[in-house]
């Protein structure tokens, strides 16, 4: 596989809500639609939403009005729990239903190929962006090789490379750690290929990097978080009404032997969370989008970056019964890895994964 061959890949929004979408038109195949459920915009209602992407893809891609078209729901992991790809049956009406979750195969049987999947935390605007940003990279590596006969190489080996990197992106659980190694793995390959692929590979390692490091003081910080298993930026109030909580950057650690820890980063927006406060009632609200069954105990922390209270940075182990100080040490002991820091200025929105 070099990459999908999807005629469409891209956020779509309508009001209020976006998805991912990839739509697969292959000659002599019944269309299929493949609609995501991004992490940064978890949806309030999923009949609801679908009902509202599902003409806004159709008027995009005409090609997928047809009756005979397979459209399937697309949910990234969640911490230790599997992706999930479910049926959706659309009536003449506009009616929706969706069936029960499955494996990748629900699609990959009907494409004949695999489908890329993601972990939470890069499910997405920017994660999907960068992932296709790649695999279109390989796509025209592989074509440079297969459309030039007369070029001096073994053309075996490099389709196998070039096949092998694809693999490596579509299968991989972290993207910046699978762009990260197929930039490696591409300096094997032909000079030929260095042009496109590296450019697009070399961009995109430099993009994921940067926004996982969140900043060049952050980037100093080990980055190896090993029990990291989703790290997100939520609104608490999507989909409820009071209180307003606002909105948080979520980061679930699930160590080999101990309790899940859950960190609340305090942001510098003036909509952010007071995460001291709301992290019991924000945790509630987010439970079920970082993998956490309802009443699984864990660990929750309220971190407040440096400089945010004019201070080192500050962490507070929450509970029923109020908060206390502990030290960046014990959060790491906790979490079963070096939690990483951030300085104020990055606790943003825009500069957060």
């Amino acid at each position: 596989m070099v990459h999908e061959g999807a005629q469409l890949d891209t956020v779509i929004d309508v009001p209020g809500i976006a998805a991912h979408v990839r739509a697969w038109l292959l000659p002599g195949q019944q269309p299929v639609v493949l609609v995501g459920e991004l992490s940064d915009g978890p949806w309030a209602d999923q009949r609801t939403a679908l009902q509202r992407l599902i003409p806004a893809i159709q008027s995009a891609v005409p090609d997928t009005t047809s009756t005979i078209t397979g459209w399937f729901l697309y949910r990234p992991w969640y911490g230790t729990g599997p992706d999930q790809f479910a049926q959706i049956t659309v009536g003449t009406s506009g009616t929706v239903d969706v069936g029960e979750p499955g494996g990748t195969a629900v699609v990959e049987v009907r494409l004949g190929q695999p489908v890329r999947r993601f972990p939470a935390g890069d499910y997405t605007r920017s994660g999907v962006r960068l992932t296709r940003q790649a695999v279109d990279a390989l796509a025209e590596a592989h074509r440079v090789v297969t459309s030039s006969p007369g070029m001096d190489l073994n053309r075996e080996e490099v389709l196998r490379a070039v096949d092998d990197l694809a693999r490596l992106l579509s299968r991989a659980r972290d993207l910046s750690g699978a762009l990260v190694g197929a930039a490696r793995a591409s300096a094997a390959l032909p000079s030929v290929l260095a042009g496109p692929l590296q450019r697009a590979l070399t961009t995109a390692v430099a993009e994921s990097t940067a926004a996982l490091a969140g900043s060049a003081g952050a980037a100093s910080q080990s980055s190896d978080e090993s029990s990291l298993t989703s790290e997100l930026v939520l609104d608490a109030d999507q989909g409820h009404g009071t209180p307003v909580l606002g909105t948080t950057h979520v980061r679930t650690y699930r160590p080999a032997h101990d309790l899940p820890v859950v960190v609340f980063t305090q942001l510098s927006e003036p909509s952010a969370a007071p995460v001291l406060a709301a992290a019991p009632q924000v945790l509630a609200r987010v439970r079920s989008l970082i993998g956490l069954a309802d009443e699984e105990p864990v660990r929750v922390v309220a971190y407040y970056p440096e400089g945010s209270l004019d201070t080192a940075a500050a962490f507070y182990l929450v509970n029923e019964s109020g908060s206390v100080r502990v030290d960046h040490d014990q959060v790491s002991v906790w979490a079963g890895t070096r939690v990483r820091l951030i300085d104020a200025a990055s606790a943003t929105i825009a500069r957060l994964p």
